[in-house]
């Protein structure tokens, strides 16, 4: 805080890094009559003091008196700028005393502080492990496991008495088992629900049952040869972000009774014949790509998508895709391979992709695994390497996703005239991707919102450029 003021009573000056009910109490202690203008992350407000009391405060999404003044409290990272106060035309919006005005911002804080900490339920048979989990867990302060059931009825009953954010189920259990406990979850409570599973062989038809049921996710139980410290971090990212799935969007998700056994067989993909576009599926994405009309999309672009789901199940949901949407889907390692038309190109989101044209074909080659704390950024650059080639011939789907597209390669993209497709946010358990590209390109005009059969839509409207 700099100059004080010779002529007018208080401060004149910018600080920063100090939270706005200390900065409250310096000044009304003081007396001083300042105007004090707040801004944090493109948010701004102002409020009035005279003789050290809070007279009137506004923001620049129209609020005014004491709910304005509560807004600005709550902001995080603000700075402050202090001027004298010219009394001339300032209303009075607010009475109350600034003890009162203190108390109620530390009230206020400590509620969202509170509703930062993620409270979890973790329902297992296996005390060992039970307990082994919510050691694991509450390494991270923002976690609290708040009980552990041995079972479906304990957990059940163990709800109708305390908030839950998200429960980790177990898939076998006695009394009563994992799937009937999802249905009670998602029917009664609608809460998150995080399946931990060994994935053993031949449970694929079983683990996708509790999707299409409405687990946000799935995530495998340690093996002896884990690194627990990366386990940890990974299972604890998903748990605050399955915190935040938007469960009532969730519908069920019912197989055909008749399945299309007769795959295409895959052709090579022509660069320059259809456009190509990516599916980018995050967390609380797997049902997602049963809903999508993969058959008939694949009739007018080229598909390649990109897949956060575990890699031990990435071959198994390879392969109920193909049984429930008439879709071959390819699954490609770390050698150099094709890209196909008439096929879904099926990648793991934790692996680095490069692309590559060799005699008008497509191909793609792994690199490396990457750490799936990461997984944005990774897919992030496969595509960018994908933008290069086609620009506004390439078009990006997001499924349901809990991380942001980064400000780089929206405007990377953006300038390279891609489309993004969105479905309507309703249909999605986890809106963050999408909602970033709605953020990060306002007014963006190669931006279609919609349901799924848009994306049909808009590709029917395409025409491809001449070369």
């Amino acid at each position: 805080m700099q100059n004080q003021n010779e002529k007018l009573k208080g401060f004149r000056g910018t600080i920063s890094n100090v939270d706005i009910s200390q900065l409250l109490q310096m000044i009304s202690f003081g007396e001083h009559s300042l105007m004090v203008k707040v801004m944090a992350g493109g948010k701004e407000g102002v409020f009035f003091l005279k003789d050290g009391q809070v007279i009137h405060a506004e923001t620049n999404n129209s609020k005014e008196g004491e709910d304005a003044f509560k807004e600005i409290a709550l902001w995080e990272g603000s700075t402050f700028e202090i001027s004298p106060l010219q009394l001339d035309g300032i209303p009075i919006t607010i009475a109350k005393p600034w003890e009162y005005l203190a108390l109620e911002m530390a009230r206020l804080r400590d509620e969202v502080e509170s509703r930062k900490i993620k409270k979890v339920l973790i329902v297992d048979d296996s005390t060992f492990f039970a307990r082994q989990l919510k050691q694991i867990l509450e390494e991270d302060s923002s976690i609290r496991v708040v009980g552990i059931a041995g079972n479906g009825e304990e957990a059940l009953d163990y709800i109708e008495d305390e908030h839950i954010d998200v429960v980790t189920l177990d898939v076998f259990m006695p009394v009563m088992a994992g799937d009937t406990t999802l249905k009670h979850l998602m029917l009664r409570y609608g809460i998150p629900v995080i399946i931990l599973s060994a994935f053993l062989e031949g449970s694929a038809n079983h683990l996708f049952d509790f999707m299409r049921l409405g687990a946000v996710e799935i995530f495998p139980k340690p093996k002896g040869q884990d690194n627990i410290s990366q386990y940890g971090l990974e299972l604890r990212r998903l748990i605050k972000k399955v915190a935040t799935a938007k469960v009532r969007n969730f519908k069920i998700w019912r197989p055909p009774k008749e399945v299309i056994a007769n795959l295409t067989s895959p052709v090579p993909y022509s660069v320059t014949s259809e456009p190509l576009t990516v599916i980018v599926g995050g967390e609380g994405s797997h049902v997602d790509w049963f809903r999508l009309p993969l058959l008939e999309l694949s009739k007018k672009t080229c598909l390649i998508g990109f897949s956060t789901v575990e890699s031990e199940f990435l071959a198994p949901l390879a392969g109920l895709i193909e049984k429930y949407k008439g879709i071959g889907v390819r699954l490609s390692k770390n050698e150099k391979e094709n890209i196909y038309s008439n096929s879904l190109n099926l990648l793991s989101a934790y692996r680095l992709w490069n692309f590559s044209v060799d005699d008008d074909s497509l191909h793609v080659t792994s690199s490396s695994f990457v750490n799936k704390i990461n997984w944005m950024e990774t897919v992030e650059q496969s595509i960018l390497g994908l933008a290069e080639i086609f620009k506004n011939r390439l078009f990006i789907f997001c499924l349901s996703g809990g991380e942001d597209f980064s400000e780089r390669f929206l405007k990377t993209v953006s300038s390279n005239q891609v489309t993004f497709l969105l479905p309507s946010l309703e249909n999605l358990l986890l809106t963050d991707m999408a909602e970033s590209v709605v953020v990060g390109l306002p007014g963006y005009d190669r931006t279609i919102k919609g349901s799924y059969q848009g994306l049909m839509e808009e590709l029917e409207r395409f025409k491809t450029p001449s070369c």
